[in-house]
């Protein structure tokens, strides 16, 4: 459809003369590559011929779905001529070739011709399959054989509804097998929802998910063959051992992993069963009945498995959605939390989301991980909740505390824990916040010293990253007992107690970050 949207007339004027160019070139290969994969699939198709005339299945036909999803009605055009490239084709003369053309067209026609499908995936795959294959194979059928009643190939009218009959599940059998997953590749948004399209691709990409379905392919087949030549069995018992293949790419893949999977796992059992009907190791009706049973059997199942998967995913995605408005709904509270500290202590300066900040872009820079960033974060924020129980006239004392006020002001870390770890939401930031007052060297007396004596990588990175972060933004900041220090001075001052106070490493980080241009005032 997109080749023929590009020659429309509204579109053509919105292009230059050179891409009006391009894109008919691109047609013009696109119909040829369809016209040439249908002549070889179409002569290919004498492999499946159970008796003159009768062919258990019709590859060419998954061509006439691929057609019309892909290039529109200019696919139903391309296929006209088609068989004018296959040998029998080419042998019958220009007028019959064109008439056995008219089914294939017919049938592209009708696939070219159906409305933009919305909805689930389920509703979308239900109506293009209803209309699109099954409709369509029934449309090729009757064009055909209406064909041979034409040129007098069949007289009678029980022939001619046996005529209808093989032809038309013999295309459908392939339509199903082999056009729906040409669709998937080409034009995959006629079957699957958005959701699922990002489901299959991701799939698509996975090696690992694709090399799973092709081994499970390949040993089903393997175990289906040698079962049924060891035991004298019908191959046709053994097809449950194809199964895993399909359901392993449907739960992975969604439908169109199911989709391209089933197209593997039928083919792989069609060259199973022709030997068996040539042969003669079976009734050919029944082992006709059984091996088209089987078909649709592989590929309700792939849609089914496929439906349940894109739902179960679609309530994952919810689920995480809510969770995510849940997490949302929590980070403002710790939010409006460490904006009521803020208050109290008089500075409403932003101190905590300029940490919180901080923190997080020394994190990253050091290769946190997406949900280590988040913990980091809000344990910044909530760095200084415990201050709700230190008194206010310490908090904004504009001199230099004694040691008694500033082992009273330590403690509201103790504090902060206690008021914390009733929500659960929040145990996994307990433990950083009760090491941020820890030093890399350990020491537990002097200025600043530490609270448990805890050294180098024995305190947690994060507890380490807060710190620095924290005395960084208070370095640039004015405080009661003195003025702030330049970007370059809170660099060095930092510095300066590498080694000791902070870890080196994580100065080397808070370095890189200033250096790239980090706004102290968060703006």
């Amino acid at each position: 459809m997109a080749a023929f949207n590009l020659l429309k007339a509204d579109r053509i004027e919105t292009v230059s003369p050179k891409e009006r160019l391009v894109h008919a070139a691109t047609l013009v290969l696109r119909m040829g590559l369809v016209a040439l994969l249908w002549a070889l699939l179409s002569t290919a198709g004498q492999l499946f011929e159970v008796s003159p005339g009768l062919s258990f299945f019709f590859p060419a036909a998954a061509i006439c779905v691929l057609a019309g999803a892909w290039l529109g009605p200019w696919g139903a055009l391309a296929l006209l001529p088609a068989n004018y490239l296959a040998p029998w084709g080419a042998a019958v003369g220009v007028w019959p070739g064109l008439l056995f053309g008219l089914p294939a067209a017919a049938w592209a026609l009708l696939v070219a011709l159906l409305p933009p499908f919305g909805g689930t995936t389920g509703k979308r795959s239900a109506r293009f399959v209803f209309y699109g294959v099954v409709g369509g194979s029934l449309v090729c059928s009757l064009v055909g054989n209406g064909g041979l009643v034409v040129t007098g190939a069949t007289a009678t009218g029980g022939a001619f509804m046996r005529g209808l009959w093989t032809w038309w599940i013999g295309d459908l059998a392939a339509g199903l097998a082999l056009g729906l997953p040409m669709v998937v590749l080409a034009a995959p948004h006629l079957l699957l929802a958005d959701r699922d399209i990002r489901l299959w691709r991701a799939w698509r990409r996975s090696r690992r998910d694709v090399a799973v379905m092709i081994s499970l392919a390949g040993l089903g087949c393997l175990a289906a063959w040698v079962l049924s030549t060891s035991t004298g069995g019908s191959v046709h018992w053994f097809a449950v051992f194809l199964v895993p293949a399909i359901a392993a790419a449907s739960w992975r893949g969604g439908v169109g992993g199911g989709v391209i999977a089933n197209g593997l796992v039928s083919m792989a059992y069609v060259a199973l069963v022709v030997p068996t009907l040539h042969h003669g190791g079976d009734n050919v009706i029944v082992g006709l009945a059984s091996a088209y049973a089987n078909l649709l059997l592989f590929s309700a199942f792939a849609a089914l498995v496929g439906v349940l998967a894109s739902t179960n995913q679609e309530l994952l995605d919810q689920v995480r959605e809510q969770g995510e408005a849940v997490v949302n709904g929590l980070e403002d509270a710790v939010g409006a939390l460490a904006a009521a500290i803020e208050l109290k202590v008089k500075s409403g300066d932003g101190h905590v989301q300029r940490v919180a900040r901080l923190s997080a872009a020394i994190a990253v820079e050091m290769g946190f991980s997406r949900e280590a960033v988040a913990v980091l974060r809000r344990a910044a924020i909530l760095h200084d909740v415990g201050k709700v129980g230190v008194p206010e006239e310490l908090l904004r004392k504009p001199a230099l505390l004694t040691d008694v006020e500033r082992q009273l002001v330590r403690d509201y870390v103790d504090l902060g824990v206690q008021i914390l770890e009733r929500v659960e939401f929040l145990a996994p930031v307990l433990d950083v916040l009760r090491f941020v007052d820890e030093r890399w060297d350990g020491k537990t007396s002097g200025e600043f010293p530490a609270r448990f004596g805890l050294t180098g990588e024995e305190i947690p990175l994060s507890s380490r990253i807060v710190a620095a972060s924290c005395a960084f933004d208070a370095l640039t900041h004015d405080r009661p007992f003195r003025t702030r220090l330049t970007v370059e001075g809170a660099v060095a001052e930092v510095w300066r107690n590498s080694g000791r106070k902070f870890d080196p490493q994580v100065v080397d980080a808070v370095t890189r970050v200033v250096r790239e241009g980090w706004d102290p005032e968060g703006h």
